[in-house]
């Protein structure tokens, strides 16, 4: 090989190296996006519904022992069904377990609440008193106006 050949081999070679080099020391750049926005309008308009009274119905009912798990915080109302007499009512809340038992009572998650002896061939009904008011609640959010104070993104 010629040495002008050599020296453009060289050249050549030299030239890949260096494009290669430039290609993986480029990085395209990172963009970041705003750190805050502007509070979202928000307008809320809450309407109670009126709801027609509807007949209590025990959630449990039976002979005892009866044994209830209260869902979210309710008043609770036991009843002797036999002798139509109310044997406890009270404000329970969520996942306490309601029991009815002749020996014992009434008992709350453990808590004796009405001391038995209660008779055995009675039917008794737990039930649930909702004081709460049924809510429509409407509202429209729009984004805010640049300018105003900014909400802090969640980054």
């Amino acid at each position: 090989m010629s040495s002008i050949g050599k020296k453009a081999l060289c050249i050549s070679l030299l030239g890949s190296a260096m494009s290669l080099t430039a290609c993986s020391s480029h990085k395209p750049a990172i963009v970041l996006g705003p750190t805050s926005a502007p509070t979202p309008e928000q307008q809320w308009v809450e309407t109670p519904i009126a709801v027609p009274q509807q007949e209590a119905r025990p959630v449990k009912e039976g002979f005892a022992p009866l044994i209830y798990m209260v869902e979210t915080d309710q008043i609770v109302r036991i009843v002797d069904v036999t002798a139509n007499v109310d044997l406890l009512t009270m404000p329970v809340m969520a996942r306490q377990i309601v029991s009815v038992n002749p020996d014992v009572g009434v008992q709350i998650s453990g808590a004796t609440m009405r001391m038995g002896s209660l008779p055995r061939d009675h039917r008794y009904a737990i039930y649930l008193q909702n004081n709460q008011q049924n809510i429509m609640r409407v509202g429209k959010i729009r984004p805010g106006q640049p300018g105003e104070s900014p909400m802090p993104s969640g980054r």
